[in-house]
């Protein structure tokens, strides 16, 4: 996956119209992150998506030609609230939480989102992110769009709040 920072919606939008991409959704995303552990890197996180539900880990990865590869399980599961209070008894921590307007597009096998954080992370700016099988199939549709490789950064959100909390 890679983002594109500081876009123009409406711009981009346009750009995937003519490109053919299904819109897939576009809802508020409730997210309840977690301590998987001391410096270990990885990510836990439980999210709630309209009516579904998903329990994610994902490693750390690492950031290549502006993509950051990573693993990624999830499951489904029946209820945010409910597993939450199951990962609390089992003494996993919270860390944090995000919530955020995604709009998701699909094009091909490739998934291409626009995030909107809300609350006390509205302050980061819009951005793009596509989800691609490879890092080269990332940068063809990058390229699509209109953007370059200079423009894909394999960041993750906790890389983007120090980056722009000037802006708060």
């Amino acid at each position: 996956e890679a983002k594109i920072l500081e876009i123009d919606v409406v711009e981009v939008q346009a750009r995937l119209a003519a490109l053919g991409a299904e819109l897939e959704f576009e809802e508020e995303l409730h997210a309840v992150y977690f301590d998987p552990g001391e410096g270990r890197g990885d990510a836990l996180r439980l999210r709630k998506e309209g009516d579904r539900c998903q329990l994610v880990w994902k490693d750390a990865g690492s950031a290549r030609e502006g993509v950051l590869e990573r693993t990624e399980l999830e499951t489904t599961v029946g209820d945010l609230g409910t597993m939450r209070e199951i990962l609390a008894h089992l003494g996993v921590a919270e860390r944090k939480e995000r919530r955020k307007i995604r709009t998701q597009y699909r094009w091909e096998e490739v998934h291409i989102v626009i995030d909107l954080y809300l609350d006390e992370y509205a302050y980061i700016p819009t951005y793009l992110e596509i989800e691609g099988s490879s890092i080269e199939r990332v940068g063809e549709v990058a390229k699509l769009l209109g953007f370059t490789a200079a423009d894909l950064e394999g960041v993750t959100i906790g890389e983007l709040i120090p980056r722009y909390a000037h802006l708060r």
